[in-house]
């Protein structure tokens, strides 16, 4: 074999190489911009940043989150006051 088919011979296993490398590369770069994989690793950044603010400020996340409860349960809240009241009015009246 001349000097000359073994350069060649050596450039394409070089090539072969290189494009396997590429592809495997590549196949590595897909799964990590796969919108489910952004997706999941934005969820774990997000458990975790919320984990930390929880450790650091436990009393302010309690209020927060006993504020939000009361604000989505108002209505709520606001039936069962007004129950009562007419259960105590009724009861005030029937009293007398």
């Amino acid at each position: 074999m001349s000097e000359d088919a073994r350069d060649v011979a050596l450039a394409e296993l070089r090539s072969r190489n290189a494009k396997q490398q590429f592809l495997a590369t590549l196949d590595t770069v897909k799964t990590r911009l796969s919108p489910a994989t952004i997706a999941q690793d934005a969820m774990g950044s997000a458990k975790d940043k919320a984990r930390s603010m929880v450790r650091r400020h436990p009393l302010a996340i309690a209020t927060a989150a006993g504020a939000i409860g009361l604000l989505l349960s108002r209505r709520l809240i606001g039936r069962r006051l007004a129950r009562r009241k007419i259960e105590h009015a009724t009861d005030d009246t029937s009293s007398r």
